[in-house]
């Protein structure tokens, strides 16, 4: 059987991917008014991504309780033995890629599942018009190469890792370490990340490896570097040396 998590938050954590790329860009571009080649306007590309994973969330939401998750072991060379698929990974997989796709063509995405596959508008409806959105979000056009993007997609964080729901719990502060010590990739992380950071947390590798999300890095994050992530800097300043330590024992 395979365990889906439907909630709120779980849907919108996809969307804090793009925040990462953003923060990347600004760490490590140089002068953003300067530009050249096919350009993105990051306003219309958060836009659009947040108008997908609405879409997603109603249009799993919408078919869970009727139609089977057909849970099976996914066939990977890049994820963990005996990892689960349903039916609602590649849905909301479909949905988002080839929604960016056809918006941003040139776009670099890297998403969990295979590559994108046709998505029937039959089974899309639209939850928030563009009108609508256009209000709640800054009048900001900030446009950026589209070589110096990249975005990474977990189309549903629900069946196997679970690093959304545990960074929440951080900043919810229901907890205040998470440890990692094991393989995992940067798909399952990636938005995590974002979240923990933006809410004043740290994520690293248990050895203070700060990840990054480039284009032509591997999809996994190795053993040997692991996840280690605090509520707080300071907290992850404090215990980072302890764990690593303990973790290095075992």
């Amino acid at each position: 059987m395979a365990f889906i998590h439907l909630n709120k938050q779980g849907w919108c954590i996809i969307l804090i991917s793009l925040a990462v790329l953003f923060l990347y860009y600004l760490s490590g571009r140089g002068n953003i008014g300067h530009v050249h080649g096919t350009t993105v306007n990051l306003r219309e590309l958060i836009k659009l991504s947040i108008l997908l994973v609405e879409d997603a969330g109603f249009l799993i939401r919408s078919q869970y309780t009727t139609r089977n998750i057909n849970p099976r072991i996914k066939s990977s060379d890049s994820g963990p033995k005996n990892e689960m698929l349903t039916d609602f990974d590649v849905l909301s997989h479909q949905l988002l890629v080839s929604g960016l796709a056809n918006e941003f063509p040139d776009l670099k995405v890297i998403s969990e599942e295979h590559p994108p596959t046709a998505t029937s508008n039959s089974l899309v409806q639209r939850q928030r018009s563009n009108a609508d959105l256009e209000i709640s979000l800054p009048d900001i056009k900030f446009y950026v190469p589209v070589s110096d993007l990249t975005v990474w997609i977990d189309p549903l964080d629900a069946t196997q890792e679970f690093s959304g729901y545990k960074v929440l719990s951080l900043i919810e502060r229901k907890a205040h370490l998470y440890v990692h010590p094991s393989t995992t990739r940067r798909w399952d992380v990636c938005a995590a990340q974002a979240m923990l950071e933006a809410a004043g947390g740290r994520l690293t590798g248990l050895d203070g490896t700060r990840l990054t999300y480039h284009a032509k890095d591997s999809v996994k994050v190795s053993k040997s570097i692991g996840l280690f992530a605090a509520a707080s800097i300071s907290e992850h300043k404090k215990w980072l040396p302890v764990v690593s330590r303990l973790v290095m024992k075992t």
